[in-house]
C-alpha cells in the first residue's frame, strides 16, 4: 500500500529531481509513531535486508547504506540539524519531543545518501484529503545533485542565494493532495548539497518556498 506520506515523499523529491520512476518502484520504508502508524508493504527491494520496526522510529530498508550520518561521510546529521527550531514557530509542533524527526534510509536510486523526514500533519493525515506538512531534510555528496538551473534535473527551478551560498529553489503543487509543495537545495562550504523537500496544506498562511529556504538556511548557517 502506497500511503500519502510515500506519494508526498515522492511527489516532491520528483518536482526537484527525477526520482518518479525510481518513487514508483520503490516505496518508502516503513514509519512509525505513536499516533497514526504509516506503513508500505510491497515492492522492496531485493537487496533489501530483513526489516525489523520499533515504535518512534524509522525501518530501515537498504542495509547497504548506513544510516549514520558520520558513517555516510555527510556534514551534518538531517534530523539534528536544522532540527524544528529552523521551521518558522507557526508551523512547529507545540511540543518538538512529541513529533521528533525520523530517519529515513534512502533508496537505491535517490541522490541523496542521508534524510530525516520532519511531519507536523494535522492528526490522522493518512489520505490526500487531508492537511499535510511534511518535509524531508536531506544531504547528498558533492556532484550528486547540482544546484544549477540548467541541470537537467533542475526543470523549472529557480536559481537563488541562499545565506550567500548558491541555491536552487522549485515551487510546484503536490499532485495527488493538491496542496503547495517547494524544494530548495543549497551548495554547502565543502561543495556537497543540503536540500528539503516539503508539502504544506496545514498552514496556508505561511509561505511554502520560504520555509523551504529558511530551513536550509539554517544548515548553511550551522555547517559553516
Amino acid at each position: 500500500m502506497i500511503t500519502i506520506r510515500t506519494m508526498l515523499r515522492c511527489g516532491l523529491a520528483a518536482a526537484v529531481v527525477s526520482l518518479a520512476a525510481a518513487c514508483k518502484s520503490t516505496p518508502d520504508s516503513t514509519i512509525t509513531s505513536t499516533s497514526a502508524p504509516v506503513s508500505t508493504s510491497a515492492g522492496a527491494s531485493a537487496s533489501a535486508a530483513p526489516s525489523s520496526t520499533t515504535s518512534g522510529s524509522v525501518t530501515l530498508g537498504d542495509q547497504n547504506k548506513p544510516a549514520d550520518a558520520a558513517a555516510n561521510g555527510a556534514t551534518f546529521d538531517p534530523c539534528k540539524i536544522p532540527g524544528w527550531a529552523a521551521f518558522p514557530q507557526p508551523v512547529r509542533p507545540k511540543s518538538a519531543a512529541d513529533k521528533p524527526p525520523k530517519q529515513r534510509e534512502p533508496k537505491p536510486n535517490d541522490p541523496f545518501t542521508i534524510s530525516c523526514f520532519y511531519d507536523n500533519s494535522e492528526a490522522g493525515s493518512t489520505t490526500p484529503a487531508g492537511k499535510h506538512f511534511v518535509a524531508t531534510v536531506f544531504w547528498a555528496p558533492p556532484n550528486a545533485m547540482p544546484v544549477d538551473p540548467n541541470h537537467p534535473r533542475n526543470k523549472g527551478g529557480q536559481a537563488t542565494t541562499i545565506v550567500g551560498k548558491p541555491g536552487l529553489l522549485r515551487p510546484s503543487t503536490n499532485p495527488e493532495s493538491k496542496e503547495p509543495r517547494c524544494g530548495a537545495l543549497v551548495e554547502l562550504s565543502d561543495g556537497s548539497t543540503a536540500g528539503v523537500l516539503l508539502v504544506n496544506g496545514q498552514y496556508p498562511n505561511e509561505n511554502t518556498c520560504k520555509i523551504a529556504q529558511d530551513v536550509v538556511g539554517a544548515v548553511v548557517t550551522a555547517t559553516s
